[in-house]
């Protein structure tokens, strides 16, 4: 796994793609990663620069804000790459984007005083 478009990326057949940083972080502490390539956009204006990175993929899973931007970021993958993109936003569709669906749950955790445990 790496992050796509360094110089040492030797691509695998799935590329999780996330729209900050902080998001990507966020995944790789609930452990939704598995060890998948990533590409952080750092911004959805970066859409169209990315194509050639992601190009090479089998599977893309879009792990987008649950916003108005993430949504037609979404829908512009989806155009290009078909059944190739898989929409991972429904897995925190309570929540703003990834980091905020992270907060929340460790915000569950000193609430309700349980022990969850993350991948790290």
């Amino acid at each position: 796994a790496c992050l796509v478009g360094s110089e040492m990326c030797i691509r695998d057949s799935t590329c999780d793609v996330f729209e900050g940083f902080f998001d990507f972080l966020s995944a790789t502490t609930l452990g939704l990663t598995g060890g998948n390539d990533a590409l952080v956009l750092n911004s959805v204006g970066n859409l169209e620069r990315s194509f050639r990175y992601l190009d090479g993929y089998g599977k893309i899973n879009c792990y987008l804000d649950n916003d108005e931007a993430g949504q037609k970021t979404f829908e512009a993958l989806r155009t290009r790459y078909a059944e190739k993109t898989v929409d991972c936003s429904r897995g925190y569709a309570d929540s703003k984007d990834l980091n905020e669906h992270l907060q929340k749950k460790l915000s569950e955790r000193v609430t309700n005083n349980k022990t969850l445990k993350f991948r790290l």
